[in-house]
Parts: structure tokens; sequence; C-alpha cells
């Protein structure tokens, strides 16, 4: 999975291009370093808040385009929850209740036998 600073230097500069910007323009535009534009967009620098949506502006984009590969990885299962989504996806809602109930029961009993015990 790519850093934050992955995600959203690579959003930054597909949204550079779209806007026909060149790095240049852009530093000019924003009053930052190419330098610092260059390291943005390569991932190996995550500015404040308060330059990241200055940037959003001069790009006319908002904050939620360079977000958006974070939130979806955020949100994306690993390969084995992805499995078991895809096993019971198609059982009726009952199945699935039944699933999650033995599930949930399951996952507090590995929490119990885990927890340390009080002497």
């Amino acid at each position: 999975m790519d850093s934050i600073e992955q995600l959203i230097g690579r959003r930054l500069k597909e949204a550079r291009i779209n806007a026909g910007y060149t790095q240049n323009d852009l530093a000019e535009k924003s009053r930052l370093s190419i330098s610092t534009i260059s390291r943005i967009e390569n991932g190996h620098m995550l500015c404040g808040i308060e330059t990241l949506l200055g940037l959003c502006s001069l790009l006319d984009v908002g904050i939620d385009f360079l977000l958006m590969d974070f939130i979806a990885d955020a949100n994306t299962p690993n390969p084995i929850c992805k499995e078991i989504l895809n096993k019971i996806t198609d059982l009726p809602e009952a199945y699935q209740r039944h699933i999650l109930s033995t599930v949930t029961s399951l996952i507090q009993a590995i929490q119990k036998q885990n927890t340390p015990t009080q002497k």
C-alpha cells in the first residue's frame, strides 16, 4: 500500500496536468518552490492542510480529490476478508446474520482466551 504522501502526490500531479500547468506554473501561482511542488508530487513531502487547500483552489479540485485514493485504500479489506465477503455475499440475509453471530462469538472466545488473567 502506498503512503498517504504518495497517494496525495500522485493525485496532485494529475490535477496539475489536467489544469494544464507545469510544476513551474504551479510553483509561481502558489508561491511555493518548484522543489517543494516536486517533492509533494513524488510523495517525499506532505504539506500542511492550508497549503493543500490552496493548491486545490488553484487547481480547481476539492480536497476529496486528493484524498480519494487514501480513502479507497483504507476501505479496502485485506485478501482474507475479501475472500470471506465473496463467499457470503450471495447467501440470504438470515444466513449472513447467522455467520456474523458465529464469527462474533468466535472472536470473543479468542479475545477472552488471549486476555491475561489476574491473580
